[in-house]
């Protein structure tokens, strides 16, 4: 009996931290299959801390208001800029981390997601 509890507490436990640590879904979609047509947006999106909340695959790692895989249908290029100027909700503002250029560039490829 004791070892079937050990066991069944070991797979509830691979799968959490399965779940947990993985920060891209099954959609086979990566943002580096963008850096082709958006260089600069892919290399910003990289290194500027987007990952963490939006992941590799735009799905989110902080629920459905994370998941950009469908923003460009929900929202204007001239939207998009604001909200990653200003914020919204949990999106921190980086008009003070980010030139207008490189903010009209995320949001020109952000755009073609729908």
């Amino acid at each position: 009996m004791k070892s079937i509890r050990i066991g069944m507490a070991a797979v509830v436990l691979t799968l959490t931290l399965t779940a947990c640590g993985n920060s891209e879904s099954g959609s086979g979609y990566h943002v580096n299959q963008d850096k082709e047509a958006f260089p600069e947006a892919i290399e910003l999106y990289n290194t500027q801390r987007c990952l963490s909340c939006h992941a590799t695959d735009l799905e989110g790692n902080m629920g459905s208001k994370s998941n950009l895989s469908q923003i460009g249908s929900k929202l204007t290029k001239e939207e998009l800029i604001q909200v990653i100027s200003e914020g919204r909700k949990m999106m921190p503002a980086y008009a003070d981390q980010l030139s207008a250029e490189q903010i009209e560039m995320l949001a020109e490829w952000l755009s073609t997601k729908s």
